[in-house]
Formats: C-alpha cells, structure tokens, sequence
C-alpha cells in the first residue's frame, strides 16, 4: 500500500536539541505540526 500523498518525511533541525525526521502531513494546520515539534515554540 503505497502512504499517502500528502504525507513527506522532512529533517527538522533545531538549536540545542537533536535532529529529527518526521513525517509532515501536509493537510494538517502549520501551527498544529509546529506545537508537535516544539511544544514551547508558540
């Protein structure tokens, strides 16, 4: 089964923290992947 198509893997490299691959889901809200990533970033 192939994955969806609005889903990409991305490399997420932030300062002082370890690098990270995730898989973005393109359909879902920027602010909402970002307070996955980083919790206290907004």
């Amino acid at each position: 089964m192939a994955p969806p198509r609005n889903v990409v893997k991305i490399a997420i490299k932030m300062r002082d923290a370890i690098p990270q691959l995730i898989q973005l889901d393109q359909a879902k809200p920027l602010a909402a992947v970002l307070k996955e990533v980083e919790p206290d970033a907004l």
